[in-house]
């Protein structure tokens, strides 16, 4: 049984992502698209079916073609790829978001029965 909680938030969520689909192609489909995949994920949710992998394997084919058409721009210079200002910020702080989330959660000691308290 699907059991959906509403908060105050969701109405200005949907909102936002009834705007963001139409303006995508602007047209009622792509609009009626985002509203059944949103009823998928709630659906896969609430019987515990991991999501995140079927989102990034939508996504990977659009980001495997941005990437491609990139590397074409440059001229397969990889570094060529953080010439832009933004690019670059972005380029630094991935990597440097991954090294501290991937070093904290190495270094935290387990929670134990004993130090759980502390």
């Amino acid at each position: 049984m699907l059991r959906l909680v509403f908060h105050w938030e969701m109405p200005v969520i949907l909102i936002f992502c009834i705007i963001g689909s139409f303006t995508v192609d602007t047209t009622a489909f792509s609009v009626w698209v985002m509203l059944v995949l949103g009823l998928l994920a709630c659906f896969m949710e609430e019987n515990e079916i991991l999501n995140a992998p079927a989102i990034l394997s939508g996504l990977g084919k659009a980001i495997e073609k941005n990437f491609l058409n990139m590397m074409t721009k440059t001229q397969g210079d990889f570094p060529g790829l953080f010439d832009r200002p933004v690019a670059a910020v972005l380029g630094i702080a991935t990597p440097a978001l991954w090294t501290y989330l991937i070093s904290g959660s190495l270094w935290r000691s387990p929670k134990t029965p004993e130090n759980a308290g502390a």
